[in-house]
């Protein structure tokens, strides 16, 4: 990522050590997503530091692998394993910005400051309506089996899947470094 994006982050959005450990991991190269030139401020963090909070209280059983093209294989969010008809609440504070079906499954969008959009579904049932003003916590619906969760930065044709784990409470103030290029095994001596 350019030096001078990084600044920008820092002097405009008033980014704490976890957004800019977010947008690192989230930009940079061979982190699984394309370098950006100018880089949209990251979520607000809550008060202990972390954007969002987990969606269900269950397991995620598939996480998130970028596809090598908009098109290709990966899996674009968080699967979870839960329970039919478990409670599903919003990540983050934000405004509904869809709730209906797609390909005959039901599906919530809520829109969230700095351009984030996060997507919850499927779903057996949904509890809001589009234009709805919702609260981090608050319930959005109630899970189908295969509850996906998913991040996406921009929109229409600049929209990317971005990994919603860094942005969750249990992951943020945990850095870990990954190679951008494989790695000899090393040996014990």
């Amino acid at each position: 990522m350019p030096i001078h994006a990084l600044h920008l982050l820092v002097r405009f959005a008033g980014a704490t050590a976890a957004s800019v450990a977010w947008l690192l991991a989230v930009a940079a190269p061979g982190a699984g997503s394309p370098a950006w030139s100018l880089v949209p401020p990251a979520p607000r963090p809550d008060a202990a530091g972390c954007p969002w909070i987990a969606p269900v209280d269950a397991p995620v059983v598939d996480g998130f692998r970028a596809p090598p093209n908009p098109y290709g294989p990966g899996n674009r969010g968080l699967e979870y394993g839960v329970t039919a008809g478990q409670p599903v609440v919003a990540v983050a504070a934000g405004r509904v910005g869809f709730v209906g079906p797609v390909a005959g499954r039901r599906y919530v969008v809520v829109e969230h400051p700095g351009g984030v959009r996060s997507t919850y579904g499927p779903l057996a049932s949904t509890a809001v309506v589009g234009g709805q003003q919702v609260a981090a916590g608050e319930g959005v619906g109630e899970a189908a089996p295969g509850l996906l969760l998913t991040a996406r930065l921009g929109s229409g044709r600049t929209q990317r899947y971005i990994d919603p784990a860094p942005l969750l409470a249990g992951a943020c103030g945990r850095a870990r470094l990954i190679p951008d290029r494989p790695v000899a095994a090393r040996t014990r001596q």
